[in-house]
C-alpha cells in the first residue's frame, strides 16, 4: 500500500505544466527569431563596424592634412630660427657669400619673404590648433635683430615655439600611425610607417642643421656640449635616414622614387659637420659666428632641408590614398553586409513558415495525447506517426507507454482480484527496473560514502603544501585573518617570514629529490619548534612563513625566529650525504586591534617580506620591519622612481667620466672605462654606491646599462675624428641581470650598428661573481658578443669563485685583478695571490689589468709581477671626454720623451 505520506503532491504535475506557458510552436518560432535576431544584431554590429572604419579612415586623412600644415610651419619657422642666427649683427656673412645660395638670395631679394610665409602657414592652421599665436611670434621677432645679447636669446624662443610645433605633430603622427593600425590594413600601416619615418628624416636633418648653428654661434665654454649634441644629432639623422629606407618596400612607390632621387647633403655642409664632430669648431680661439663659411654651410643646409621636406608631401598623400581606399571599401561592405541582412530576414522568415508548420500540428497531438495520458484516460487511439522523425519517435514511445499502462493497469486488477490466472500476470513488462532496484540501492549507498571520502581529501589538499604537508598560501591567508579578529585586548601577533639560502646549490648538487626531502626535514623542525603558537606554512619552493599568536614583545618573536635558524641550519642526512642550508628570517609585528580586511593580512605579510630583504644584506640573519626600515624603503623607493623618469625621459643628469688604462711597460693609453655619475637636479651628485643597487634590485639596472653603453659607443665614434683617440677602447661594465637577459646581445649589436664604432673597440666587463649564477647562460652569451667582435674582461678577479675549468670555458680576452689586492701588496698572501693570477692569465694567453693603482711603489710592483696594463688614480681619476682628449696627448707626450 501506498500512504498517504509517500503519496505525491495532488496538482503538482498540473502546476508544473501550468507554468510553462509557451507553446511548441511559440518555442519553434523563438528557436529560429532567436538566432535569427542574433545574426541581424551581429550583422548590425559589422555594419557599425564598417562605418566606423570608414569614419576612421576620413578623420585619418584630416590628420595628415593637419600634420602637412604643421611640418609647413615648422619648416618655415625653421628658415627663420637659421636665417635669425645667421643675420646676427656681427655674424652677417658678406653679400657675395649670401649670392651663393638660393636661400641667401632670397633673404637678400626680400627680406620680409620668409616672414610672410610663416605668417600664411600659421594662419592656414585652424585657431584652436595652433601650436602658438602670432602674437607670441611677434616679441620673437622684434629681439632678432637686437645685439647679441637679445638675438641669442630670440634663437632660444623661435626653439621653444618649435618645440612646440613638434609636440603638435607627434601628436597627429601617433593618431595616424594607432587609425592605421586600429584599422588592420596593411598598405595602410605600411605608409602609415613611411609617413612616420618620413617625418622623423627632416626633422632630425632640421636638428643637425640647428645644432651646427647652435655651435657656430655658442660661446667657448658651451661648445664642448654642442659638438655632443651635433654628434648625436648626426648618428641620430643617419639612424632615420636607415629607417626610412628599411620601410620602403615597395620600389615603384612615389616615396620609394622620390627617397632614391633625393639631393644629397651639400659638400659645404658635409665638410662643416665634420669639422663640428671632430672639434675644429669647439676650440676657445674661435669666435662666436665665425668661420664665416660655417654661416654659408647653414644657408647651403636650409636649400637642402627644403628638398629633404618633399618627402612629406608624397608620403602623406599615399598615406590619404591608402585611407580614402580603406573608407570606400568600408562604405562598400557596409552596403554588402546590409543587404545580406534583409536576404537573411527574408530566407529565414520563409524558412519559419515552411518548416513550422510541418512540425506544429503532430506536436499539438502528442501533447493532447499526453495531456489525456497524464488525467488517467488509457483509451486513446494510437497516434500517427507523421512529422520530423524525431517527432515520430516520440509519438511511438507514447504508444508504447499507454501499451504498457493498460498492461500494468490489468496486472494491478488482476492482482486486487486476485486472479493469478490472468493472463497479463505472465505478460512481462519492458525493462530491467525490478531486477536492478536492488543494485540500484547498494550502489547510490556506497556513491554516497565514497563522496564524502572524496570531500575530505580535496579540503585538506586545497589547504595543505603536497611536499610538506604544511599549510599552503590559501589555509595561511585564512589562518592570519582569524588569528588577527581572535586576538585578546592588548595582545600581539606576528608574522615570521622564513628564507632558505642556497637552496638551489643542494638542487644543483644533490639533485630534486634530495631537495625535496630537505624541504621536508625543514619542515617538520620548524613544526616542532613553533607547536602549538601558531601556524607553519609554506609559499612554495624554499619560502616558509610562521603566523605567531600570544606574542609578548619584539624580543620574544626575534628568539623564536633565531631558534628556528639555529634548528634549520643543522646538517640533514640524505643516502649516506649530509646537506645544509642558511636561513635569513624577516618580522613584522602587528599591534593589538582587529584585521578590518585583507588589506591587513597582506599588508603584514609583505612588510615581513621587506623584512627579509634587510637580514638577507646585513649581518644579523633576523631583521625586523620597522620605522628605520621603513623610511629605508621609502628612500629607496624614491630614488628608484627619480632613476626611471631620469632614464624613460632621457634627461642630461647622467653623463659618463672614462678612467684611462695605460701599458704597464710604456706608459701608453690602451683603453678607457666608462664610470657612470648621476646629478640628480635638486638633489647634487647621487653617488653610484647609492643608486646602481637600488638599480640592480628593481631591474632599471638593464636600462642603465643600455644607457652606459649606448653613449659610451657615441663618444667612441665622436672620438674617432681625433687622431690621438680614434683608436681608443671603451670598457664597460654591465651588471649579471643584463649578461644573462636574453636581449642583452641584440642590445649591444644594435648600439655598435648605430654607432659605427668597430666592436673590437668596445669591452664588456662581467664581475667574477656573476658567472656562478648560471654559468651555461653566461658562456653562451659571452660567445654571441663574441662573435660579435666584442672584447669580454673579467672584473674583480679573485674575489668569485670561477674556477680554471670554468674559465677555459669562457671566451675571456682580459682579466682584472681586483683593487683590494692591489691596495693589500704589503701582505705577503695578496703578492702571492696576485702573481699566480698573473701566470694563470699568461699560460692562458690573457693580458692582466690592475685595478686602484694609487702609488708609484705599487705601479713598480706590478709591472714586476707581469701586470700588463694598470689603472687608477696615480694616472687620473675618471675624465670628461674633452678631459681626457687632454690628459692623452699629454700622457703619449710624456711616454715619446721618456722613451727618447
Amino acid at each position: 500500500m501506498v500512504s498517504d505520506a509517500d503519496a505525491p503532491a495532488p496538482g503538482l504535475a498540473g502546476r508544473v505544466i501550468e507554468g510553462s506557458r509557451v507553446g511548441v510552436v511559440g518555442r519553434l518560432l523563438g528557436t529560429i527569431a532567436i538566432p535569427l535576431l542574433v545574426l541581424v544584431v551581429g550583422l548590425s554590429v559589422v555594419i557599425q563596424d564598417r562605418q566606423d572604419d570608414a569614419d576612421r579612415a576620413e578623420g585619418l586623412a584630416e590628420r595628415v592634412d593637419r600634420l602637412n600644415e604643421l611640418v609647413d610651419l615648422r619648416s618655415t619657422l625653421f628658415a627663420e630660427r637659421v636665417a635669425a642666427a645667421v643675420f646676427l649683427p656681427d655674424r652677417r656673412p658678406p653679400v657675395a657669400i649670401l649670392e651663393r645660395s638660393s636661400f641667401g638670395r632670397s633673404l637678400l631679394e626680400d627680406p620680409g619673404a620668409l616672414e610672410a610665409r610663416t605668417d600664411r602657414a600659421l594662419a592656414a592652421i585652424a585657431p584652436d590648433d595652433r601650436p602658438f599665436t602670432a602674437a607670441e611670434l611677434a616679441p620673437v621677432r622684434a629681439r632678432s635683430g637686437e645685439p647679441d645679447e637679445e638675438a641669442t636669446q630670440a634663437l632660444d624662443l623661435i626653439g621653444d615655439l618649435d618645440d612646440r610645433i613638434g609636440a603638435a605633430a607627434t601628436v597627429h603622427l601617433d593618431a595616424v600611425r594607432e587609425t592605421a593600425i586600429e584599422l588592420g590594413d596593411e598598405p595602410l600601416i605600411e605608409a602609415g610607417t613611411v609617413l612616420q619615418r618620413a617625418v622623423a628624416v627632416p626633422n632630425q636633418a632640421g636638428e643637425v642643421v640647428a645644432a651646427l648653428s647652435d655651435l657656430w654661434a655658442a660661446p667657448p665654454a658651451d661648445r664642448a656640449a654642442l659638438q655632443s649634441h651635433l654628434a648625436a644629432a648626426l648618428a641620430d639623422l643617419d639612424s632615420s635616414s636607415a629607417r626610412l629606407a628599411e620601410s620602403l618596400v615597395d620600389p615603384d612607390g612615389a616615396v620609394t622614387r622620390l627617397w632614391a632621387d633625393r639631393s644629397p647633403r651639400p659638400a659645404t655642409v658635409e665638410q662643416e659637420l665634420a669639422d663640428g664632430v671632430a672639434g675644429r669648431l669647439t676650440g676657445p680661439a674661435r669666435a662666436a659666428g665665425e668661420p664665416v663659411t660655417t654661416g654659408l654651410a647653414l644657408l647651403d643646409g636650409i636649400d637642402w632641408l627644403i628638398a629633404v621636406d618633399g618627402l612629406l608631401p608624397v608620403a602623406s598623400g599615399e598615406v590619404r590614398a591608402e585611407a580614402d581606399q580603406v573608407a570606400t571599401d568600408s562604405r562598400r561592405n557596409e552596403r554588402r553586409t546590409a543587404a545580406l541582412a534583409v536576404a537573411a530576414l527574408v530566407v529565414s522568415g520563409a524558412a519559419a513558415w515552411v518548416f513550422g508548420r510541418s512540425i506544429a500540428q503532430p506536436v499539438r497531438q502528442l501533447t493532447t495525447q499526453a495531456r489525456r495520458v497524464g488525467e488517467g484516460e488509457l483509451q486513446l487511439v494510437p497516434l500517427e506517426l507523421r512529422g520530423p522523425p524525431e517527432i515520430a519517435i516520440a509519438s511511438r514511445a507514447v504508444n508504447d507507454m499507454v501499451d504498457n499502462l493498460v498492461l500494468l493497469e490489468r496486472k494491478v486488477n488482476a492482482l486486487a482480484d486476485c486472479d493469478f490466472d490472468h493472463p497479463s500476470l505472465v505478460q512481462p513488462l519492458p525493462g530491467l527496473l525490478g531486477a536492478s532496484l536492488q543494485r540500484s540501492v547498494q550502489v547510490l549507498s556506497g556513491s554516497i560514502e565514497e563522496r564524502d571520502q572524496l570531500q575530505l581529501r580535496l579540503a585538506y589538499e586545497a589547504s595543505h603544501d603536497s611536499l610538506t604537508g604544511l599549510a599552503n598560501r590559501a589555509a595561511l591567508m585564512d589562518g592570519v585573518r582569524r588569528m588577527l579578529d581572535e586576538r585578546r585586548v592588548g595582545e600581539l601577533a606576528a608574522i615570521v617570514f622564513i628564507d632558505l639560502n642556497n637552496f638551489k646549490r643542494v638542487n644543483d648538487r644533490y639533485g630534486h629529490a634530495a631537495g625535496d626531502e630537505l624541504l621536508r626535514v625543514v619542515a617538520a623542525r620548524m613544526q616542532a619548534v613553533v607547536a602549538q603558537r601558531g601556524v607553519v606554512a609554506r609559499l612554495g619552493g624554499d619560502e616558509f612563513v610562521l603566523a605567531l599568536h600570544e606574542v609578548r614583545d619584539r624580543d620574544d618573536v626575534v628568539a623564536l625566529a633565531r631558534r628556528i635558524i639555529e634548528v634549520v641550519a643543522e646538517p640533514v642526512e640524505n643516502a649516506g650525504r649530509w646537506m645544509s642550508v642558511g636561513v635569513c628570517a624577516g618580522v613584522a609585528i602587528a599591534g593589538p586591534g582587529p584585521a578590518t580586511d585583507r588589506a591587513d593580512v597582506v599588508g603584514l605579510l609583505h612588510r615581513a617580506d621587506l623584512a627579509i630583504y634587510r637580514a638577507k644584506q646585513g649581518a644579523d640573519a633576523v631583521a625586523v620591519y620597522d620605522d628605520e626600515l621603513d623610511r629605508h624603503l621609502a628612500a629607496e623607493q624614491e630614488l628608484e622612481r627619480a632613476l626611471a623618469l631620469t632614464l624613460a625621459a632621457d634627461r642630461p643628469e647622467l653623463l659618463l667620466l672614462f678612467q684611462p688604462i695605460v701599458d704597464a711597460a710604456s706608459g701608453q693609453v690602451v683603453g678607457a672605462e666608462a664610470l657612470v655619475r648621476w646629478f640628480r637636479t635638486g638633489s647634487g651628485q647621487i653617488l653610484p654606491g647609492a643608486f646602481i643597487p637600488v638599480a640592480e634590485q628593481s631591474g632599471l639596472i638593464l636600462d642603465l646599462d643600455r644607457w652606459v653603453i649606448r653613449t659610451a659607443l657615441a663618444q667612441a665614434a665622436a672620438w674617432s675624428a681625433d687622431p690621438d683617440l680614434r683608436d681608443l677602447g671603451v670598457s664597460v661594465n654591465v651588471s649579471g641581470r643584463s649578461l644573462l637577459d636574453p636581449r642583452f646581445v641584440g642590445h649591444v649589436a644594435h648600439a655598435l650598428q648605430r654607432s659605427t664604432v668597430p666592436a673590437a673597440r668596445l669591452t664588456i666587463e662581467i664581475t667574477e661573481t656573476v658567472l656562478v649564477t648560471d654559468l651555461d647562460l653566461a658562456a653562451t652569451q659571452l660567445e654571441e658578443l663574441r662573435r660579435l667582435g666584442v672584447r669580454i674582461a673579467i672584473d674583480d678577479f679573485g674575489t668569485g669563485y670561477t674556477s680554471i675549468a670554468h674559465l677555459r670555458r669562457l671566451p675571456v680576452d682580459e682579466i682584472k685583478i681586483d683593487g683590494s689586492f692591489v691596495q693589500g701588496l704589503a701582505q705577503s698572501d695578496n703578492r702571492a695571490l696576485i702573481e699566480m693570477i698573473n701566470q694563470l692569465a699568461h699560460k692562458l694567453d690573457v693580458p692582466t689589468v690592475a685595478e686602484c693603482v694609487e702609488t708609484l711603489d705599487q705601479a713598480a710592483i706590478l709591472r714586476s709581477m707581469g701586470c700588463d696594463a694598470l689603472q687608477g688614480f696615480l694616472f687620473s681619476p675618471g675624465l670628461a671626454p674633452d678631459a681626457l682628449a687632454v690628459w692623452v696627448r699629454d700622457a703619449s707626450a710624456t711616454a715619446a720623451s721618456g722613451s727618447k
